[in-house]
């Protein structure tokens, strides 16, 4: 992918995460933009966290439904 086309995957997922998880991508974010790498790595790295966010949000919801104590 194309460092354009990882920022708009980035924002597109980002728009699905829950409050929660969005605060805390937002500071990773932040920070990870900010540091000294290539942009095509920078969103390349924020796109794997988030993918994890998401997944996680997905299991979470999973046992959720299935025990419904969480």
């Amino acid at each position: 992918m194309t460092t354009e086309e990882l920022i708009k995957r980035n924002t597109i997922l980002q728009r699905s995460l829950t409050k929660e998880n969005a605060s805390a991508y937002e500071i990773v974010l932040t920070y990870v933009r900010g540091s000294n790498v290539s942009e095509q790595a920078t969103e390349e790295t924020l796109l794997e966290i988030i993918e994890h966010l998401i997944t996680g949000e997905k299991c979470r919801r999973f046992i959720r439904a299935r025990f419904k104590t969480i």
